[in-house]
């Protein structure tokens, strides 16, 4: 757990720099990234509790696997319905999908967190065709949500781990293009995402 906890924490330290850097807009923003540091202060509590209380890690990834996975299939249905599986609609023109968390556009980040710890669990037990399902199921869902800076997150992390892990390089890299090309037919046949990505960074650069 202790070695798990440590990656999580470099990753997330990846995460909040990258966001900063390139995504942050005004002062606002960069402020606002910085409380990304209580998912640190989730995972020393998790940890905690797991050794204190005998909890084995394995039902807890299960658990979350489940919730994720129906999550995302949820994120899918309100992306071609405009509507999730209990009426919450889209947002911001249809431009950004919360799924079960109606209003608040924390979809993505959610995704990005979780479904990374999740898919961790297939990887640590090397079930290397679980981890790669999965983990391409949640990067298409962070993409679908609209939300930039998760998306661009897990790209940066698949590449980076494609130059240094050489254990799942292939799969990454299998990942990688199964996302692009998600990527570039919904940019092809939807002005929606080519607003939110293409023309989005566009804006952003120039900003910048």
């Amino acid at each position: 757990v202790n070695i798990y906890l440590s990656i999580m924490i470099m990753l997330f330290g990846i995460y909040i720099l990258f966001q900063s850097i390139f995504f942050a807009t005004n002062s606002i923003s960069l402020i606002k990234s910085l409380f990304y540091f209580k998912f640190i202060i989730y995972f020393i509590s998790v940890t905690f509790f797991l050794k204190n209380f005998n909890i084995e890690l394995k039902n807890l990834f299960k658990i979350y696997l489940i919730i994720l996975f129906l999550f995302s299939s949820d994120l899918l249905f309100q992306f071609f319905f405009k509507k999730n599986l209990i009426g919450y609609p889209c947002l911001m023109d249809c431009t950004r999908y919360p799924g079960m968390f109606e209003d608040e556009m924390i979809a993505g980040g959610y995704l990005f967190l979780f479904g990374f710890i999740s898919s961790s669990y297939f990887l640590i037990n090397k079930n290397y065709k679980l981890f790669s399902f999965s983990f391409l199921i949640f990067s298409i869902s962070i993409f679908l949500t609209g939300d930039r800076t998760p998306f661009f997150s897990i790209l940066f992390l698949i590449f980076f781990n494609i130059l240094l892990n050489t254990e799942i390089r292939k799969k990454l890299f299998l990942i990688l293009v199964g996302v692009a090309i998600v990527f570039l037919m919904s940019a092809y046949f939807s002005e929606k995402i080519q607003s939110r990505y293409i023309q989005g960074i566009k804006n952003i650069l120039n900003s910048s």
